[in-house]
């Protein structure tokens, strides 16, 4: 790729129309848990998650980088407070090894100070090979839905359901195999098996 094609593909997650895009299709994947939803078109797969900080945070959200995804100038385009990932509204960590933390699970007074972890995975759909298949319930799922997660710990899951048992504060979700992503919210019940 030419540099001035990788710096107009670097430059499309600072775009507000590609933005908005994106926003929408966050709230729909939180609206419907489990349901993949592609990302906008024009992405290269592996800024999909800097795109996805790039739409949620700001000067006002912090962010925890465990996997050191994000360049200096990311960070600096961003503009949001890099903290600790317990203290982070956001957290990016690697989905193939077991949490090394633990986040913030907001209080009873600002449930809504929690933390939504965005973890990349090798790939999402319904039936894949190997991984994790989970089925899923609560709100948004009507009736039962399936979702199969390729390079996601099944540690997180565990984890997850601990973090979440006093509801209303919980953690949410956000898995992303950087062509698509889903979302499964501290109201969506998984149980797990794997796939061999």
């Amino acid at each position: 790729m030419t540099d001035s094609r990788k710096e107009t593909a670097d430059s499309l997650i600072w775009q507000p129309l590609f933005q908005q895009r994106l926003f929408r299709t966050l709230m729909k994947a939180f609206s419907y848990p489990g349901r993949c939803y592609h990302l906008p078109p024009g992405l290269q797969p592996q800024k999909a998650v800097m795109a996805i900080l790039a739409t949620l945070a700001d000067a006002e959200v912090s962010v925890a980088d465990c996997t050191q995804q994000l360049d200096a100038l990311d960070q600096q385009r961003l503009g949001a407070p890099v903290v600790d990932p317990s203290e982070a509204r956001f957290v990016v960590a690697a989905a193939e090894r077991a949490p090394d933390f633990t986040p913030s699970i907001g209080s009873l007074e600002s449930p809504e100070l929690s933390a939504t972890l965005l973890l990349p995975v090798k790939a999402l759909g319904t039936a894949l090979a190997q991984g994790l298949q989970l089925s899923l319930t609560g709100a948004g799922v009507q009736g039962q839905r399936s979702l199969a997660v390729a390079g996601l710990h099944p540690d997180w899951l565990t984890s997850r359901q601990r973090w979440n048992q006093s509801f209303p504060m919980g953690v949410e979700l956000l898995l992303c195999d950087g062509m698509q992503l889903v979302a499964l919210p501290r109201t969506t019940r998984i149980q797990c098996k794997r796939i061999n």
